[in-house]
């Protein structure tokens, strides 16, 4: 088992409990966590020289540690979900989302059938989320309903994506 792969999983779930418990308060762990998380599918895109996966798996780690430093250092006024700042950096994931779920089906020899199931919620999700911002442009009120279901479908996203890793780790194909 690659043991990379396998903390890279445990960090996903890490992750994942810390952005369902209080966000402000869990803002450290979440950014290490995550950036853990994301490390393990830059590995995946160097061993199956996946380039798209390696650049947005790159470019998810660098969102993380910018969300991170921004929930850190700006005032709780600065990072509200309405705040411009948080409404540009959800478009910037979702851009990141859409590429990476586009990246991930590389992977579907490899690991099955999970990988179609994640790229379509991961893609959607992402979607309605980088539309969350110009959709309110059209339409008072879209950016919040869009970008709440686009995190909804994202939830069981992370949970595929741990499994993913979880997967990985223990084929030789990424030993």
């Amino acid at each position: 088992m690659d043991k990379k792969l396998k903390y890279s999983a445990i960090a996903g779930i890490v992750a994942l409990v810390a952005a369902l418990i209080d966000f402000r308060l869990s803002i450290i762990i979440w950014g290490i966590a995550n950036i853990v998380f994301e490390w393990g599918f830059k590995i995946i895109g160097e061993k199956t020289r996946n380039k798209l996966l390696k650049f947005s798996a790159v470019g998810f780690i660098i969102w993380s540690v910018v969300i991170t430093l921004m929930f850190i250092g700006l005032s709780p006024s600065a990072i509200s979900l309405s705040s411009p700042i948080f409404k540009h950096l959800q478009v910037v994931y979702g851009i990141i989302g859409v590429v990476f779920g586009i990246s991930l089906l590389a992977l579907k020899k490899l690991l099955g059938k999970i990988i179609t199931a994640t790229v379509i919620l991961g893609i959607t999700g992402s979607a309605l989320i980088a539309l969350s911002m110009p959709a309110d442009f059209f339409i008072s009120g879209l950016d919040g309903l869009l970008g709440n279901i686009g995190r909804f479908v994202m939830f069981p996203v992370c949970i595929l994506e741990i499994i993913i890793l979880f997967k990985a780790a223990g084929m030789k194909e990424f030993k």
